[in-house]
């Protein structure tokens, strides 16, 4: 998952980065809500972490103007202030939760998982897709009831597309979420990883339909044709 964390205060952006990128989240950071609004232009983020004081202005209008584009990916807002108004006011201008300072960093991490999964349309913490169950709350991968190991790189592309689930997602937003920066690696690599995925998932479904390619777009990943059936 790949998260952008808009604060300006050094001691919390350096905790809240070391912690989630230990949790395995891709997290990209700024100081600024103009750069935050940036970034959210041109990168797909499921989630932004969001301060209210910022150096080039208030979080709200932060908020306002990515609403107003149209970018409707969650915000959490992570405020020192803890009055009515500010919450009130996060979550009209379309904030999806907010939370105080100092930041604990285990709800946190709770709170992004289940506006995440919100966002994605699912409620519960088990995401299923035929015999695959992917477990966020544990980052492990069961198919029919068996757990199955994965690489740090291969879980990531299989949460990725499991999110997603019926909906085709780009090459280049996989690998945005992959790497940090512009010197990602190109599209065969991530070829290599598919046939990786496609091969663990059919030795333990005996199917091969999970993963679709969608030419010149990217990958899906959907329920097989008649995947009861595969015993």
């Amino acid at each position: 998952m790949k998260v952008l964390l808009a604060e300006d205060d050094a001691t919390t952006a350096e905790t809240v980065t070391r912690f989630l990128t230990g949790n395995k989240l891709n997290v990209s950071s700024t100081s600024f809500g103009e750069e935050a609004i940036s970034l959210a232009r041109h990168f797909d983020f499921d989630l932004i972490l969001l301060d209210l004081c910022l150096p080039d202005g208030n979080g709200h209008d932060v908020i306002r103007q990515l609403r107003a584009a149209a970018i409707d990916t969650p915000v959490l807002v992570i405020s020192g202030a803890d009055d009515l108004n500010s919450r009130v006011s996060s979550l009209k201008y379309g904030a999806d939760d907010f939370m105080t300072k100092p930041v604990k960093c285990e709800e946190l991490l709770a709170r992004i998982y289940a506006i995440i999964r919100r966002s994605k349309g699912f409620s519960g913490s088990d995401i299923r897709v035929g015999d695959i169950t992917l477990k966020l709350g544990d980052r492990s991968i069961e198919a029919k009831g068996r757990r199955v190991y994965f690489t740090n790189t291969e879980y990531n592309i299989l949460e990725i597309l499991l999110l997603k689930n019926g909906r085709v997602v780009k090459k280049n937003t996989i690998l945005e979420n992959l790497y940090t920066g512009p010197d990602y690696p190109g599209d065969k690599i991530l070829d290599a990883y598919i046939y990786r995925l496609r091969k663990k998932i059919r030795e333990v479904t005996n199917c091969n339909d999970y993963i679709t390619t969608i030419r010149g777009e990217g990958f899906m990943i959907s329920s097989p044709p008649g995947y009861t059936e595969c015993a």
